[in-house]
């Protein structure tokens, strides 16, 4: 990624800033673009900068206000992420994905008089969405974005999580409270960035630690408060070892009056020297928080991605640009959001597939500007049916 040469030099349409294409980008964007009837469709290169691209992608998604409306379909009360005074139509998640309405019902025949636009709001407006966008969650009603959750209470963006409340970005992980972008962890509470800890608490940038308080970039602790940049220790108090005995009177004090403690040890942690990035077996990544990871410019939280740029959150991505919570063996896609196992999904939200361009919340291959297809449908054009 050092290599990349700078082929010219844009002004940011929204913020004005410089922002530079380099011949890597350009091979992204020439690899990307779409072919119809044996004729390349060149993408262009971006008229915004990354941060004002990061932006927009988020301006688009609400996954943590939620609000109590009726379903447009039978009309009960259900958790929804569409605030009553929006004009859109939804209908509760198990309603959405059922055979009660059909999709394709809403088709749209595509008028080339007018812009293309319009015509998708008006497709977008009509029918009806998908209350929140979850999957094979049990008795977690109240999270969104996310899949695989049993008895959880507004958890965010994670998956395959058990008995656990007010998370973001967490994964396979159980028992634990007020964490962001986690994995693999059991009883913790109040973490950041942490892997394979058990019975950690306050801590932040830890891997495979047990039974530890208010820790910062350790690896393989045991028994340690208040420690920084550590590895495979016991018994540590401050960065200094102390025998068990003593270990475990300072730990009866501090849970004796546990928020003088906390404010203390807290503090302290952040005088340390600290590691210009979190990154865990990476090569060639520029950014921060990532992990086993390779070839990656401006990408953070988190894992397994391969030749990506500007891309956040989640996991198993490969030759991606400009995506946000995009996981599970998805590549060859730009400008994507809230999606999974995405091959060539380009300008869309919510969708999973192959070849789906400029859509939302729909599922298969082959889709041109479409809006909730969830039934294996293909070949379709503003939610018409055509033949290949």
């Amino acid at each position: 990624m050092n290599t990349e040469r700078i082929i010219e030099t844009k002004i940011c349409k929204h913020c004005h800033i410089n922002f530079d294409i380099t011949d890597r980008d350009l091979e992204f964007y020439d690899k990307i673009s779409p072919s119809f009837s044996w004729i390349k469709y060149n993408i262009p290169s971006p008229t915004l900068c990354s941060y004002c691209r990061h932006q927009r992608r988020l301006s688009f998604r609400n996954e943590r206000y939620l609000y109590k409306w009726k379903s447009d379909l039978t009309w009960k009360d259900v958790i929804s992420m569409y605030s009553p005074d929006k004009l859109i139509k939804f209908n509760e998640q198990s309603e959405w994905w059922s055979d009660k309405w059909n999709p394709l019902d809403y088709w749209l025949d595509f008028d080339f008089n007018e812009p293309f636009f319009y015509q998708f709001e008006r497709l977008f407006k009509n029918i009806p969405h998908s209350s929140l966008l979850n999957a094979s969650n049990e008795n977690s009603e109240y999270s969104n974005y996310c899949s695989y959750l049993k008895n959880c209470y507004l958890l965010f963006d994670s998956s395959n999580c058990e008995h656990s409340h007010y998370w973001y970005n967490v994964w396979n992980s159980t028992y634990s409270l007020d964490s962001i972008v986690i994995s693999s962890c059991e009883n913790i509470y109040e973490c950041i960035d942490c892997i394979n800890c058990y019975n950690v608490f306050f801590s932040q940038n830890c891997n495979w630690c047990r039974d530890s308080y208010f820790l910062d970039n350790c690896r393989g602790c045991l028994n340690c408060i208040g420690c920084c940049n550590l590895s495979n220790k016991q018994y540590y108090i401050d960065n200094e070892f102390v025998w068990k005995e003593k270990y475990e009177q300072s730990l009866k004090k501090i849970k004796n009056n546990f928020i003088k403690h906390k404010e203390y040890y807290l503090n302290k942690v952040k005088n340390y020297p600290k590691k210009y990035a979190f990154l865990i077996q990476t090569e060639n990544v520029y950014w921060n928080s990532m992990i086993s990871s390779k070839n990656c410019y401006s990408c953070f939280d988190w894992i397994y991605f391969e030749d990506c740029k500007y891309c956040s959150n989640w996991s198993d991505m490969k030759d991606t640009y400009d995506c946000e919570s995009v996981w599970i063996w998805s590549s060859l896609s730009y400008e994507l959001n809230a999606s999974m196992r995405a091959d060539r999904v380009l300008f869309s939200f919510g969708c999973w597939g192959s070849n789906i361009i400029y859509s939302i919340s729909s599922t298969w291959n082959n889709l041109f500007w479409c809006v909730g297809l969830h039934n294996n449908e293909s070949y379709c054009i503003l939610n018409k049916q055509y033949t290949k």
